[in-house]
């Protein structure tokens, strides 16, 4: 009897296989709920991966959820690996690689309690189970945890706060799930994200969880405390220090550009101005300057030379921003808006800076073009300051908040592109007689201008004597036509859009400025690796000293949220092939418990070992938010659906048992009345 309940079939299936095959629910329970059976048969000898695939492919749901609900069967099932193509997958991967989300949510959904500590760190490790990528059309090439592929599968997303929400618990918070490198300079032998035949510090970038995080833009997700917790660790380790030494450099920069474009001499002592000299070339301006017979300009060294500090590190400033462009590629152009600003200051400090001849040397004149390339640069340079202010300080949202609105109206402005041409043409052929305003490069001011409703209609179209100019009745009409298509209709739609934006910035303010505080400290780890981790280590050798915090305490700098020295430095093993094989056995990547079977894997096997750098922030007071666990509508009414069918079952078997019974009953008595009849 033993022997036939785990015998295999012509294709290789047991009576149990049928049966989840089929999706008996009924036949199931009696395999599994026996006590008989669970004496005499083994769990690895019933289960196996085929049949559990063969449940995931149908979308059995109550069968999935019957065997996971047992502490047995589920400490057996998160280790087995379902063979995908000559690659193999856990149960969670596999249910992603097919976007099944019911199955997805029944396997991250799972509560252990506190107290069995290993069997709840083995479940973690099914969660985070570190493997190959799929072979689907259009995945990834890089080696990924569940959490990569979910976050980069839209009909996952949604359920990544079920998973995350499983690395937190009534002591603290597990960062391992989202984090590898904590503050440690990401390398590739001791950092797993972004790792495929090779290792970059760009794809750790691009492939680090809390990038795709930002990249998902989803609420629940950025509400979510691990997330937060892990940025803002993060930023008390290395990053409020960066941080501010990067703030006080744009400061000075910002000094520095801003007293020598208005420290500079200009014609003002001379008694005349840039306007006055417009005609002039730059070496007559400067010569008539220094030949002045009152005020003649004078050598002036400290500016010079403050001058050419400005113009070094500007020229450093713009290689810097050609190295982005080369590296970050498409993110340098995602930013385009801010890199462009930057850019702009840099290339306006040269031209400032740059002395065009040796009278401009000397006395620190500029010419006409260099003149107002600076102050134009002026205001470059002060708005590139609150682009640093609010990437990293709380106020810093409402610079974020000008930047989307701002993008609004260039989005704006670029869908009515082809009205403002025409307006600009016709402008240009029907109004250019009239007044110079309207000619080549001064008509886009006056169109500006005319857009917040000043036209000047009198002054333009009619006589002294307030009589119609002759043939300015076509130009007339296009004023009228332009009053009411971009005083009337589009500032209504660009009021009501700045209004939405306003309105969702709100809302999503604090998701908003965490976004830009991912990419601010990934970026200092990913291009300061090691200054971040010179940092992060005096930083955690103070947490730990009592009187550094004792003097902390004295200057009120403890009322921090998040508290370093309830941060614990863990590094778990992963072991991982050196190069990608054919062989379906050495793609089976995983973390192991056991460092000294990891090492002798790795000696054996062609593996190499890493171990990546995380953390748990010890948090009594940490709270699980049990409403992830609710359950939607439609698998309510699918369990309740599922529960009355069982019931109904099993009434009708009761029913026929006891119908059966009556009917054998009567049949015995008709037999012994027969009996007795034909004695």
């Amino acid at each position: 009897g033993l022997k036939r309940i785990i015998e295999q079939n012509s294709s290789g299936k047991t009576p149990l296989d049928i049966a989840i095959w089929k999706g008996h629910m009924k036949c199931v329970k009696q395999f599994l709920l026996s006590s008989w059976l669970d004496t005499h048969i083994d769990i690895r000898e019933l289960i196996n991966a085929d049949s559990l695939k063969d449940a995931i492919n149908h979308n059995r749901l109550d069968i999935l959820s019957f065997l996971i609900n047992d502490t047995k069967q589920l400490a057996h099932i998160i280790n087995l690996l379902i063979d995908v193509g000559g690659r193999y997958f856990n149960l969670l991967e596999y249910a992603i690689y097919l976007r099944k989300k019911d199955v997805i949510r029944l396997f991250v959904t799972v509560r252990i309690p506190v107290e069995q500590y290993t069997f709840r760190q083995q479940y973690k490790l099914f969660l985070r189970h570190y493997n190959q990528p799929f072979i689907q059309l259009g995945s990834s090439f890089f080696y990924q945890t569940p959490i990569q592929r979910m976050l980069t599968t839209p009909e996952c997303i949604s359920l990544v706060p079920l998973l995350l929400e499983q690395f937190v618990d009534n002591n603290g918070i597990d960062l391992s799930i989202i984090d590898d490198c904590l503050y440690i300079q990401p390398e590739k032998t001791r950092c797993i994200f972004g790792r495929g035949l090779n290792f970059s510090t760009r794809d750790w970038l691009k492939q680090h969880p809390l990038t795709l995080i930002a990249k998902a833009n989803s609420k629940i997700i950025y509400d979510h405390q691990l997330v937060r917790t892990c940025v803002e660790l993060k930023f008390h380790l290395f990053g409020n220090f960066l941080y501010f030494l990067i703030l006080g450099f744009q400061s000075l920069y910002v000094a520095l550009y801003t007293g020598i474009t208005l420290g500079s001499p200009t014609p003002t002592k001379q008694g005349t101005n840039y306007y006055q000299m417009a005609n002039y070339s730059c070496n007559a301006l400067c010569t008539t300057l220094i030949n002045d017979p009152i005020h003649p300009a004078r050598d002036q060294s400290a500016i010079r030379v403050f001058r050419f500090i400005l113009l070094i590190i500007s020229c450093l400033g713009l290689l810097k921003e050609f190295y982005q462009m080369f590296t970050q590629r498409e993110k340098y152009f995602h930013r385009f808006y801010i890199n462009l600003i930057e850019l702009h200051i840099y290339v306006s400090a040269i031209i400032y800076s740059v002395d065009i001849n040796e009278c401009t040397r000397q006395t620190g004149i500029r010419c006409s073009a260099q003149w107002m390339t600076g102050g134009i640069g002026l205001l470059s340079v002060w708005t590139s300051l609150l682009l640093v202010f609010m990437n990293g300080i709380k106020f810093g949202k409402y610079g974020l908040l000008f930047i989307t609105v701002f993008t609004t109206f260039l989005k704006f402005i670029a869908v009515y592109i082809f009205i403002w041409i025409g307006y600009i043409l016709a402008f240009y052929m029907l109004c250019k007689d009239i007044m110079e305003q309207f000619l080549p490069f001064n008509f886009i001011p006056k169109l500006l201008v005319m857009f917040i409703g000043e036209y000047d209609i009198d002054g333009t179209f009619f006589l002294d004597n307030n009589q119609l100019m002759p043939g300015a009745e076509g130009a007339l009409i296009l004023y009228s036509a332009y009053i009411f298509t971009m005083f009337i209709v589009m500032m209504n739609i660009m009021g009501g859009l700045a209004v939405a934006d306003v309105k969702e910035f709100r809302l999503n303010a604090k998701r908003e400025h965490l976004r830009s505080r991912i990419d601010v400290i990934l970026g200092f780890q990913a291009y300061l690796g090691g200054f971040c981790e010179t940092i992060g280590s005096i930083t955690m050798k103070l947490s730990r000293n009592r009187k550094w915090r004792f003097l902390l305490s004295k200057t009120n700098m403890m009322l921090m949220k998040y508290q370093l020295e309830k941060l614990h430095i863990t590094s778990d093993p992963v072991s991982i092939p050196y190069h990608i094989s054919t062989s379906p056995f050495n793609m089976q990547v995983g973390h192991e418990q056991n460092p000294e079977r990891s090492a002798v894997m790795s000696m054996n096997e062609g593996f190499e070992q890493v171990r990546p750098q995380t953390g748990y922030y010890v948090l009594y007071q940490t709270v699980r938010n049990t409403s992830l666990y609710h359950e939607d509508e439609n698998m309510i009414l699918s369990r309740k659906n599922d529960e009355i069918k069982d019931t109904l079952e099993e009434s009708t078997t009761k029913t026929n048992n006891e119908l059966r019974k009556i009917a054998l009953d009567l049949q015995n008595e008709l037999e012994d009345i027969k009996r007795k009849l034909t004695k």
